[in-house]
C-alpha cells in the first residue's frame, strides 16, 4: 500500500446541496483528533469500548499520508494545461469543475497546517500552484503554522483567497479536552490567525455547538472575532455517527470533566426527539431552532453574517452557502445546481419549489462512485460486483434525491414539504409549509437534562 495520498482532489457527496462541493487535502488522516470530527469518526479511531473508554493511540503522525505537489498539479495539468485525463469518477468530475472555477475547500478532511506539514511542506506548495492560477480558494485550519512568514508571503496578495479558522469554544481547558491532538494550537493561537489574516475574507467555523457545554460561550467567542474583523460565522450542530457508539461516550466523559456533571448525549438527543440522518444521529429540529435565533442575532448586532450549517434550518443562513463565500469577488461560480439554490429562490419570488428554477445552471456530467469498500459492494451488489458496478452519473443521482421527498430533496429543509403534483418533465414539485405546520414543528417537547453514565 502506497505512502502518499494519491487523490487529494474530488467532488464530494454534499453536491446535492452544497455550492462548494469540490474538496482538496493535502494530507488524508487528521492528528489534529477533534471528538466530534465526522472524518474522524467515521475512520473509526475509537478503538477502545470498554467502560474507560481512552482515545486509540495516535502517536505522532503515522497513520497520516501526505499528498505531493505532482498529485495536485496533475489535476490542473489536466484541466488547463492540455495533459491526458486518466481520471475518473470522482475525481474525474474534479477536472471539469477546475475548468469551470467551482471554488475548492481547501482542507475538508484534514488540515493542511497539522504536523506533518513542517516536513512534508506539501500545502506551501500547493498553496504556490494555486495562487499561480489566481484559483479560488476557501482554506480551513485551526493550527498556527499558517501564520509562520513562508505562507504568509503566498496568502497576504492572494486574491481569490478566503479563510475559515475553527474554534468552537473560548475556555483553553474545554479545547484541551475536545481536541486533544491540536496541542499547542491554542484557543489564543487561533484568534492571532484572525487578527493576522483579518485583511484577507476570514470566516468563524463554529462546528459543532455541542449543548449545554459550549452553547452559552459562543455569543463571547463571536465577540473575540468581531473585534478581528471576521467577516462570517459558520454553525452548525453536534452529530453522533450512528457506526459509532464510543465517540458518544468520548464526548460525554469530556463534558463530565468539564462540568462535573454526567451528561449522555446520545441518549439526550433522543429524549428530545433526535432524528437518524444517514449515518448520524442529530438534534431534533426544534432544539437546533434554539441556537440558531440566539446566534443569528448576536451575529446581525455585530455586523458578522450567518451561515446555517445545518441542513434542515438552512434557510436561516443568508444565502444557500453555508460558507458565506458567493458573495466574494472570483466565486461567483459556485455550484447553483442544488437544492439549497431551489429553496432559496423559491422562497425569494413567492414560488412553489420546481426544478425549473436550477435546471438551467451548470451540472456535472461524469459519474458518482456510490459505493467505496469492496466489502459494502459484494454485501449489496453480490460478490463478483466491481467498482464500476456502482458507478451512477451524477444527474441520475441529483434527479433521483430531488424526487425521494427526504434526505437531499428540497424536503430536508424544514420547512419544505411534497406537493402531490409533478412538473411538465415528472419531476416533483414542493411547496412551503404554513406558519401553523412551522410552529407546530419548532414547538418544545419536555426535556430531562442530565443521565447517568
Amino acid at each position: 500500500m502506497s505512502d502518499v495520498y494519491s487523490m487529494p482532489l474530488s467532488v464530494t457527496s454534499q453536491f446535492y446541496f452544497c455550492p462548494m462541493p469540490l474538496r482538496l487535502d493535502t494530507y488524508s488522516g487528521c492528528t489534529n483528533n477533534c471528538l466530534y470530527c465526522f472524518a474522524n469518526n467515521s475512520m473509526q479511531k475509537y478503538m477502545n469500548t470498554d467502560g474507560d473508554v481512552k482515545l486509540a493511540t495516535l502517536h505522532d503522525d503515522e497513520f497520516v499520508k501526505a499528498s505531493t505537489l505532482q498529485h495536485v498539479k496533475k489535476y490542473f495539468d489536466i484541466a488547463f494545461e492540455g495533459a491526458p485525463n486518466n481520471f475518473k469518477e470522482q475525481e474525474g468530475c474534479a477536472i471539469e469543475a477546475l475548468r469551470r472555477r467551482i471554488p475548492i475547500h481547501f482542507g475538508g478532511m484534514s488540515d493542511p497546517f497539522q504536523p506533518k506539514e513542517k516536513k512534508s511542506r506539501v500545502t506551501l506548495e500547493v498553496l504556490k500552484l494555486l495562487k499561480s492560477y489566481n484559483y479560488p480558494v476557501v482554506l480551513s485550519t485551526k493550527c498556527k503554522l499558517i501564520m509562520e512568514p513562508e505562507y504568509r508571503e503566498i496568502i497576504d496578495d492572494y486574491e481569490n483567497f478566503g479563510l475559515q479558522v475553527s474554534l468552537i469554544d473560548t475556555r483553553q481547558e474545554v479545547m484541551d479536552l475536545i481536541e486533544p491532538g491540536v496541542g499547542k494550537n491554542s484557543v489564543q493561537d487561533r484568534l492571532d490567525i484572525l487578527e493576522t489574516y483579518k485583511h484577507k475574507w476570514t470566516a468563524i467555523r463554529i462546528q459543532p455547538v455541542i449543548i449545554n457545554l459550549n452553547e452559552p460561550i459562543i455569543p463571547d467567542l463571536l465577540q473575540k472575532c468581531k473585534d478581528r474583523d471576521v467577516n462570517h460565522a459558520v454553525v452548525e450542530g453536534l452529530k453522533f455517527m450512528n457506526s459509532n457508539k464510543t465517540a458518544n461516550i468520548v464526548i460525554s466523559k469530556a463534558f463530565k470533566k468539564i462540568t462535573g456533571e454526567s451528561f449522555d448525549l446520545a441518549a439526550h438527543y433522543k429524549a428530545i426527539g433526535g432524528k437518524v440522518s444517514g449515518n448520524d444521529i442529530e438534534l431534533p429540529t426544534w432544539r437546533k431552532n434554539v441556537y440558531v435565533k440566539k446566534f443569528k442575532k448576536v451575529c446581525k448586532d455585530l455586523g458578522i453574517t450567518y451561515g446555517a450549517a445545518d441542513n434542515d434550518l438552512r434557510l436561516e443562513g443568508e444565502t444557500p452557502c453555508c460558507c458565506g463565500n458567493e458573495q466574494m469577488p472570483g466565486y461567483d461560480n459556485v455550484c447553483k445546481h442544488n437544492i439549497g439554490y431551489a429553496v432559496f429562490r423559491a422562497k425569494a419570488k413567492g414560488v412553489p419549489i420546481t426544478y425549473d428554477l436550477i435546471k438551467d445552471e451548470w451540472f456535472w456530467k461524469g459519474d458518482f462512485r456510490m459505493i467505496i469498500s469492496q466489502d459494502k459492494l459484494s454485501r449489496k451488489l453480490g460478490r463478483r460486483a466491481t467498482r464500476d458496478d456502482s458507478n451512477i452519473p451524477l444527474m441520475e443521482c441529483f434527479m433521483k434525491q430531488w424526487n425521494n421527498n427526504g434526505k437531499n430533496s428540497p424536503c430536508q429543509h424544514c420547512s419544505v414539504k411534497k406537493r402531490q403534483k409533478l412538473d411538465e418533465d415528472g419531476n416533483k414539485t414542493y411547496i412551503f409549509k404554513d406558519d401553523g405546520e412551522m410552529k407546530e414543528l419548532l414547538k418544545p417537547i419536555n426535556q430531562k437534562t442530565l443521565f447517568s453514565f
